[in-house]
């Protein structure tokens, strides 16, 4: 099933590049489109150059909207501000595109709060494989002893478990507790507001 975005960001993209958006039904040849591959179903009227243009406009379009509709979580901001106060260093490893994310993170009034932002265009594995984390520890340049990865999937848990650095598991994903028992964890916390009190009694 394609994300509820795609369908919100589709008619800018598609009425801007090639005409009135198509229905639902053809998802399969706009998912080509989008991944340049062939379309049987329509072979010869969607070109490289329109093909190429509707990415760029569906990718423009999308990135619009989530800056719009992301919100922060209950307790980031609090939970950024005291790290800031401790002077932690603090990095987001995401696999959104990395413009979009620092195009969230601004418009949310909390891309000063980062001294590294690294999306999944900035590397050629993404999570679960570590480069990402790695990446981020060479730019901060900290070993991983000295950082804790907080995340809300396995692919998270195993990122950090594969870069050796320490892991903490936030449920406000989908993710049930008892999915991150198998990896090594310092703590679960239920919410960020929860994490940041537990990081407050280790700091005493």
């Amino acid at each position: 099933m394609l994300p509820p975005l795609f369908w919100q960001a589709l008619p800018t993209a598609w009425t801007s590049s090639a005409g009135p958006p198509p229905t639902r039904m053809r998802s399969v040849g706009l998912l080509a489109i989008l991944w340049r591959s062939p379309i049987p179903s329509s072979p010869g009227i969607v070109t490289r150059f329109t093909r190429e243009q509707f990415r760029a406009y569906f990718t423009q379009a999308a990135q619009a909207r989530q800056r719009e509709e992301a919100v922060l979580l209950p307790g980031a901001t609090e939970l950024l501000r005291w790290l800031g106060q401790k002077g932690v260093k603090r990095a987001v490893v995401s696999t959104k595109r990395a413009d979009t994310l620092r195009g969230i993170l601004e418009h949310r009034g909390v891309a000063n709060q980062f001294e590294v932002v690294l999306g999944g265009d900035d590397v050629s594995n993404s999570k679960p494989d570590p480069e990402g984390l790695l990446l981020a520890m060479e730019q901060l340049e900290v070993s991983a002893s000295q950082v804790l990865y907080c995340g809300d999937t396995v692919l998270d848990a195993e990122a950090a478990q594969r870069a050796g650095c320490h892991f903490s598991a936030v449920l406000n994903g989908t993710t049930p507790r008892q999915d991150f028992f198998p990896f090594p964890h310092v703590h679960i916390a239920p919410d960020l507001s929860e994490l940041l009190d537990w990081l407050r009694k280790q700091a005493r």
